[in-house]
């Protein structure tokens, strides 16, 4: 098995990296509602862990449903090879924070 695979589609995973970016806070719901997808909890594991994304988790109502929000990086973003181009790439070159993301193997995204 790849070391590089991550069990999610790319949609679902430039969906999340869009998401974040632009400063939303989303939820397992969301993802399912508006990507079919059922890997929210694994692709943020991947970016805390695998780019060092500074994702912080809030649980909210009794069900303690986890809702996840990008916090601020002294450190540009990275972005996964899916995310790399379209909307989430777009997403990066047009966030208030204008907060700095490079491709996993370098070119600026935006501007800090």
């Amino acid at each position: 098995m790849s070391a590089g695979l991550w069990f999610s589609g790319d949609t679902a995973i430039a969906w999340t990296c869009r998401e974040l970016i632009k400063g939303r806070t989303i939820s397992h719901a969301d993802e399912i509602a508006e990507v079919g997808a059922w890997r929210l909890g694994a692709i943020i594991h991947v970016l805390r862990t695998r780019y060092k994304w500074p994702i912080t988790t809030e649980r909210r109502g009794v069900e303690r449903i986890a809702y996840y929000r990008l916090g601020r990086s002294a450190e540009p973003l990275k972005l996964p090879k899916s995310a790399r181009e379209g909307d989430a790439a777009n997403a990066a070159k047009d966030t208030e924070s204008k907060q700095a993301t490079t491709q996993e193997q370098g070119g600026n995204h935006a501007e800090a």
